[in-house]
């Protein structure tokens, strides 16, 4: 004769372990973290010229194409410092209604704040700097 036991858990002693939710955020300009994550996605894939269309000047007006090209080297210089980094930290502060600054932090080792500007109903990167 074959019997078959089979049992089930009825008392559980401790905590539940908790579940972390997971922050998605769509690579769009229309949130400031999107549009910075779209620049470093562009960075990452070699295209400086289309993460030049993600920043805008201070006063809030896009930049012409000249103004574009000029920062190119600079966004070059940026792309060879964070690439194919992963995003590690992330601070955010809010400067004013429609300014806020994040500080990302790459790989635990670089350090870049961002100045998000809204324009219109897209945000716009109007100041980034690399921290040492």
């Amino acid at each position: 004769m074959i019997s078959f036991l089979s049992g089930c858990e009825l008392v559980v002693i401790g905590s539940k372990t908790p579940i972390k939710k997971r922050i998605v955020v769509n690579y769009n300009q229309k949130t400031p973290l999107g549009s910075i994550l779209l620049f470093k996605a562009e960075l990452d894939s070699n295209n400086s010229y289309a993460a030049s269309d993600l920043i805008a000047s201070a006063d809030g007006l896009q930049l012409i194409a000249l103004e574009r090209y000029n920062r190119s080297f600079d966004i070059e210089r940026m792309r060879r410092q964070i690439s194919m980094m992963p995003l590690t930290d992330l601070k955010t502060d809010t400067l004013g209604n429609n300014i806020i600054r994040y500080t990302v932090e790459y790989d635990l080792i670089k350090r870049v704040t961002y100045h998000a500007k809204q324009i219109d109903s897209s945000w716009y990167i109007i100041k980034y700097q690399v921290d040492k």
